[in-house]
């Protein structure tokens, strides 16, 4: 809160006097603060302290609990990684898509507890696809390719001179 207040010139030899009041005052009230804080603060410190122990005895057990709930989360999600490569492996083989098994690559949603196994098993199948599809676009190329090249090699054989005719 503040407060302006306005003078003149013939008030300023009274005005200081009041202000060293204001500013004793101001002291004393500070100094009153001060020593209230520190009765209380005598008898608030030892509480503290036991609420901070406390705490510290919840830390100290929900930090075990954790260390132990991460390390069944971790084994859990190698389980699914295991379980995951298995169905990878699986597709792979029935596929017939051995020698681009490394295009397989595990994805980290799929080891996550929220995916399905039939999610999991969908977007295998969609990889397996899309690379049949690759291999498929890539013969259909090669046949075109050969296509083409027998037909130039038909137009250079009724193209190119006879023997008969070089004579």
């Amino acid at each position: 809160m503040s407060l302006t207040l306005k003078i003149t010139e013939d008030q300023v030899i009274d005005i200081k006097k009041e202000m060293a009041d204001i500013n004793k005052y101001a002291k004393e009230i500070d100094a009153k603060r001060k020593e209230f804080e520190k009765q209380y603060k005598a008898r608030i410190d030892p509480v503290l302290a036991q609420i901070l122990e406390i705490k510290g005895i919840f830390d100290s057990a929900y930090n075990g609990l954790k260390t132990q709930v991460d390390s069944f989360e971790a084994a859990e999600r190698e389980k699914r990684r295991i379980a995951v490569q298995d169905l990878i492996d699986e597709t792979i083989r029935t596929e017939g898509l051995q020698e681009y098994a490394n295009r397989f690559a595990m994805q980290e949603k799929w080891l996550n507890k929220s995916t399905s196994k039939k999610s999991i098993k969908d977007d295998i199948q969609t990889i397996a696809n899309d690379i049949k599809g690759l291999i498929e676009a890539q013969e259909q190329a090669r046949k075109q390719h050969e296509e083409k090249l027998e037909l130039v090699k038909t137009c250079l054989l009724y193209t190119s001179p006879s023997p008969r005719d070089r004579s």
